[in-house]
């Protein structure tokens, strides 16, 4: 892996403005949420994990939930010069990996997209293009020069644009 490259874990996010390649590796049930502002060339990557934060919830990492991890994302953006008017989302994941263990009332893959898009629309993001649902994992490749969005499903060999 090169110096360009910039893997965002679980639970975490990244924000760039050119010269990295933003990756969020072996994304499930989880989002991968990237936010882009063309017009300024500042970009973010966010790797959601869960849905919302209760209040009440003690957790060690708050940014694995999307109405926590987006808005920081955000705000990280704004601090390097984007505009808000400008920026767009794209979004990739939500599989439900174990269709057979889980039942649709608990579907984590499903409330996952739906919190997701509920806050990208309470944020007043639109987002342009998606890759969700399946029952494969995918890693998702962000470039900054580029704006080039890379999703790679290895287990059955596809490697597409988004």
């Amino acid at each position: 892996m090169d110096n360009r490259s910039i893997i965002v874990g679980m639970g975490n996010y990244a924000v760039r403005r050119h010269g990295a390649t933003l990756t969020c590796l072996g994304i499930g049930s989880c989002i991968a949420v990237m936010l882009l502002d063309s017009v300024n060339k500042v970009y973010g990557m966010a790797h959601i994990m869960l849905p919302y934060k209760k209040p009440s919830f003690k957790t060690v990492n708050p940014n694995k939930f999307a109405d926590v991890c987006i808005p920081k994302t955000l705000d990280a953006m704004l601090e390097l010069g984007a505009d808000k008017g400008f920026i767009k989302a794209k979004i990739a994941g939500g599989a439900h990996m174990f269709p057979s263990l889980v039942n649709d009332k608990i579907a984590i893959n499903q409330r996952n997209t739906t919190a997701v898009k509920t806050v990208l629309h309470n944020l007043n993001i639109p987002i342009i293009a998606e890759d969700l649902g399946g029952n494969h994992g995918r890693t998702v490749f962000l470039d900054t020069d580029t704006e080039r969005v890379t999703i790679q499903i290895k287990s059955l060999g596809v490697l597409r644009e988004l």
